[in-house]
């Protein structure tokens, strides 16, 4: 990170007003909200109004709804083999429970937040192979000349194929071809896609030398919605950098689930969520070249080989064609899935929210991702068998988003942990609720309220992650003073402006995060900081009265 000033950050925003009565009895817009798991949806309108009612009564204000594939960890006495299958996601049956829902959280006081696939990210079964999740693939040939070339390139590997054998998606991108010197190095690459028929067959006049062929092309990320092993898929992810793969995800499914909710939608349906990035590999959109030229100023073909690892540049030019390259999908991605989205809902009245920074890499600039969102949304994690000494935080970032494009909450997934499992209470959750309180974050959603059907006895079954919070946890029945310390704490922390000692601006090398809340070298301790973005430091950055505002 880089030093900007020394000065106090303060933000241009309103304040809010606070008073011991609230504090003493929190607003509902400070009550937590929590995960609400749908596991394949096994589920009864009148088991999903008793979960609601139970959420009203401990104090929680709202639910973001998750409906998950077969992810459900084994309970001795509880599991049924085979599971019984609840009805098909976005099926007739299916939108009457989600309807139902809506309407039982508007006569509870309750938000309801739709996800927008049944996984991590944008996606499901509608979506077609040109607007899935795409992947930069190629193939070497070698060939010496003079010659006269004329043979079928290898086809590139690493493609997904289908019953038949034959790829399922593929598309030719560009034929690059260069002259390799006796070290192991190559000359300039030079484009020969010209010479390239549509089916694969390469008819070139090849120079005196060795020469290496690299056919690049497009093809989709294996990257499934749910996961291959899902008992049902949810279908693929979208293509998270085309316009249009995004818009037609939105309408083939938000606007399916509009046209039931009527009147609720912008009422007790207040957000759609997209979770954190978990598509890999994704590092191509077909309209990736075009996308280059107009924003980087310059034609890419002739340094794609860069990509395979074949280039001859300096290792500067190299980086810079690298950086580019990383900053043009992070363009597509702030512009047409968060922004395009964030417009979409707004549209229909309903806002859009997002862990749109991560935690997982993607070619991203986080803090502009997440000036893409309604609410923005990091995530932190309970110690937990696998992971106990270093618990994942990311709550800084959104805290800092929040913060310099003018956001009053930064939300978080919360107390998230993969087993052992039910050994979570208020007592070890404490201390990292309040290491996320002085991180940044003023607005939990807890990770996580499964449905557990009464057919599933008790402890009932849950998801495979989570630190369990449902009427089945053992101190269910005292869980209201658990929100309402936590809604007393996002209270408070939601009133006023944030004041930082120090901002820095992380620079503009794609991918690039914020990671979790520390001391910077030559800060010292007793200071805070900030952290912004380019965006921000050329657009909405100014200085009143000696401070950065």
């Amino acid at each position: 990170m880089r030093l900007f000033s020394c000065a106090l950050l303060i933000l241009p925003v309103a304040l809010w007003g606070q008073s011991p009565a609230e504090f003493a009895t929190p607003p509902d817009y400070a009550r937590p909200r929590v995960y609400w798991w749908w596991n394949d949806n096994i589920t009864t309108k009148a088991a999903m109004t008793h979960d609601l009612e139970e959420m009203r009564a401990k104090g929680i204000k709202g639910a973001l709804l998750w409906y998950n594939p077969q992810v459900l960890i084994p309970v001795l006495g509880t599991r049924h083999d085979p599971l019984p299958r609840g009805p098909e996601f976005l099926s007739r049956e299916w939108r009457d429970l989600v309807t139902h829902a809506i309407k039982e959280a508007d006569r509870l006081g309750i938000e309801i937040t739709l996800n927008l696939s049944m996984g991590s990210n944008c996606g499901g079964p509608w979506m077609t192979p040109e607007l899935s999740a795409q992947k930069l693939v190629w193939s070497e040939r070698s060939v010496t000349g003079p010659a006269s070339f004329d043979e079928d390139l290898p086809f590139p590997e690493k493609v997904p194929r289908g019953a038949d054998g034959k790829p399922v998606y593929y598309r030719d991108i560009a034929v690059v071809a260069a002259r390799q010197r006796q070290d192991g190095t190559y000359e300039a690459w030079q484009d020969v896609s010209k010479q390239m028929t549509p089916e694969g067959r390469l008819r070139w006049s090849v120079p005196a030398g060795r020469h290496v062929i690299l056919r690049f092309g497009d093809s989709m990320s294996e990257a499934f919605v749910g996961g291959k092993a899902a008992a049902h898929s949810g279908g693929r992810y979208v293509d998270p950098m085309s316009k249009e793969a995004v818009r037609f995800h939105f309408r083939a499914m938000v606007e399916e689930m509009l046209k039931d909710a009527g009147a609720y939608a912008g009422k007790s349906w207040k957000y759609v969520h997209c979770d954190s990035w978990e598509i890999s590999p994704a590092n191509w959109t077909p309209n990736l070249m075009a996308e280059f030229r107009r924003r980087r100023g310059y034609d890419a073909t002739p340094y794609l080989a860069g990509l395979a690892k074949k280039d001859a540049l300096p290792a500067d030019i190299r980086q810079r064609f690298w950086d580019d390259y990383q900053k043009t999908m992070s363009d597509c991605i702030v512009e047409y899935h968060g922004q395009q989205l964030m417009d979409l809902c707004k549209q229909h009245k309903l806002g859009f929210s997002s862990e749109a920074g991560g935690p997982h890499v993607f070619p991203i600039d986080a803090l502009r991702a997440h000036g893409r969102t309604d609410l923005t949304m990091g995530e932190f994690w309970m110690p937990s068998g696998h992971n106990y000494q270093n618990t994942q935080r990311l709550v800084k970032q959104p805290a800092a988003a929040a913060h310099i494009y003018g956001k009053r909450f930064a939300a978080a997934e919360a107390f998230t942990s993969i087993g052992p499992h039910w050994e979570e209470d208020p007592w070890s959750m404490k201390p990292v609720c309040d290491q996320a309180f002085l991180e940044g974050a003023n607005l939990f959603y807890m990770h996580t309220f499964t449905h557990s059907p009464p057919v599933a006895g008790k402890p009932g079954w849950e998801y495979f992650a989570g630190s369990h919070f449902n009427p089945n946890i053992t101190w269910w029945k005292e869980a209201r003073v658990w929100t309402d310390y936590i809604a007393r704490g996002q209270y408070m922390l939601s009133q006023g402006l944030f004041v930082a000692d120090v901002l820095y601006y992380y620079g503009d090398q794609v991918p690039i995060f914020v990671r979790w809340k520390r001391t910077p070298p030559g800060l010292g301790s007793g200071y805070d900081y900030d952290v912004t973005d380019a965006e921000v430091l050329l657009t909405r950055l100014s200085v009143k009265a000696g401070r950065l505002v």
